[in-house]
C-alpha cells in the first residue's frame, strides 16, 4: 500500500511541476514554438542526479525540452539550420544546477544534491555555453518569466549578441 501512495505522491509533484514550467529552463522553448524541430516538440522532466541517485523529489528536477534533454547525456549534437551543420555543445551537470537555481529557486538545494548517493561531487551551478544562452535570449520575451530572469537573459543578450 506504501508505495502506491509514494508513486501517487509523486505523479501529483511531477504533474505540478510540468504544470509550472510549461518551457525548457536551458533554452526556454516551449510546446507553443513547434516550428524548432531539433528539440522534437516535447518536454521532459529530468532529474539533475541520474542513475542510482535519481529520486523523484522535486529538488532533484529539471524541466528540458528532449532536445536540451538529449545534450545532457551525450557530447554534441549536429544540427542543419540554414544549409549549415552547427555543432551544438553538451549540457553538463553543473548547467542543469544552474537552471534549477535560476528558475525554481524556491526549490533548490545544492546541500541536497550533494546528500544523494554518490553524489557528494554534486557541481556548482554554472551557467551553460553561449549557443544555449543565445537560443534563451531569443525564446525570453515569449515566456511568462519574472522580471528578474528576463532582465538577466536581457544582460546576456547584451554581451553575446
Amino acid at each position: 500500500m506504501k508505495k502506491n501512495e509514494d508513486r501517487d505522491k509523486a505523479k501529483k509533484m511531477y504533474q505540478q511541476f510540468v504544470d509550472e514550467f510549461p518551457y525548457c529552463m536551458i533554452c526556454l522553448w516551449s510546446l507553443r514554438d513547434r516550428r524548432r524541430n531539433w528539440h522534437f516538440a516535447k518536454l521532459d522532466v529530468a532529474h539533475i542526479v541520474g542513475g542510482s541517485g535519481r529520486i523523484a523529489d522535486r529538488r532533484a528536477i529539471v524541466m528540458l525540452c528532449a532536445g536540451c534533454h538529449r545534450l545532457s547525456h551525450l557530447d554534441t549534437i549536429k544540427i542543419t539550420e540554414g544549409g549549415e551543420t552547427i555543432r551544438i555543445p553538451n549540457l553538463r551537470a553543473e548547467n542543469l544546477v544552474w537552471a534549477k537555481s535560476i528558475h525554481d529557486p524556491e526549490n533548490y538545494d545544492l546541500e541536497y544534491l550533494k546528500s544523494l548517493r554518490y553524489r557528494s561531487d554534486a557541481p556548482d551551478p554554472e551557467q551553460p555555453d553561449e549557443w544555449h544562452l543565445k537560443a534563451a535570449c531569443k525564446n525570453v520575451e515569449r515566456r511568462n518569466l519574472p522580471w528578474t530572469i528576463k532582465q538577466m537573459y536581457d544582460d546576456f543578450a547584451r554581451k553575446i549578441m
